[in-house]
């Protein structure tokens, strides 16, 4: 059985201003060759900043420009799930030539997220799924000096779309809470659709059992680095 994701977004353009346009364009990302460079970056940020291995799962031979993408969308991820056991292979993400290295690395870091949560099983509603990779996507771009990131990350707070917009107020929300992007996994699978927020004020709740249950639970212990395994 395949599986896609895709952030399904409009290419970004960045601030308006003259000076912006001339750099941004020196740094498109049109080329295969400079695929390399992008997927480095976006798994040391996760190892480093979100204490994942993602080179257990994704390599930089999986990672593919594509300009034949589906309209308005500037990546994709898709795997093979097979049966019995349920297990991932045969990873593919795909992004949208063109754009700014910043802004395609940002959404490598999204799709990216989307073969972890298939690989861990994670099984979230679709708008906790995209929440949390837009999430991942926003933490990256929190980490990049500059206007432009700042920019970016933005428009990730803009978003008026109920999946992507909505799933990632709630996600950062919950994140911001617990201080923790697995902090934030495992919380928001426990919750469904619309009680993100409930949850957070559960977890501020002094003595809360809520945190103490998460911090308990083997989902953030089986994520944590050097014992990441596919089940």
């Amino acid at each position: 059985m395949s599986n896609e994701r895709h952030a399904a977004t409009e290419p970004h353009q960045g601030p308006d201003r003259a000076h912006d346009w001339r750099s941004l364009a020196a740094s498109q990302v049109r080329t295969q060759d400079q695929v390399p460079a992008l997927f480095n970056k976006v798994a040391g940020f996760y190892l480093h900043r979100l204490h994942i291995d993602i080179t257990r799962f994704v390599g930089q031979a999986c990672v593919r420009l594509d300009d034949r993408l589906p309209s308005g969308a500037t990546g994709l991820a898709s795997w093979v799930l097979q049966t019995p056991g349920e297990r991932v292979h045969s990873v593919c993400i795909r992004l949208l030539p063109g754009d700014t290295t910043l802004c395609t690395a940002g959404v490598l870091a999204h799709e990216v997220f989307h073969i972890l949560s298939a690989t861990w099983r994670l099984k979230l509603s679709r708008p906790h799924e995209e929440g949390l990779a837009n999430l991942a996507q926003y933490l990256f771009l929190k980490h990049e000096p500059g206007p432009y990131a700042a920019w970016l990350a933005g428009q990730l707070h803009a978003d008026e779309d109920p999946i992507y917009g909505d799933g990632f107020r709630q996600a950062r929300w919950v994140y911001r809470q617990v201080a923790s992007f697995r902090g934030a996994i495992a919380a928001l699978r426990q919750c469904r659709d619309g009680q993100a927020r409930k949850l957070a004020a559960r977890l501020c709740e002094p003595d809360s059992h809520l945190r103490s249950l998460l911090c308990k639970t083997r989902i953030p212990a089986r994520m944590a680095t050097g014992t990441l395994q596919p089940r």
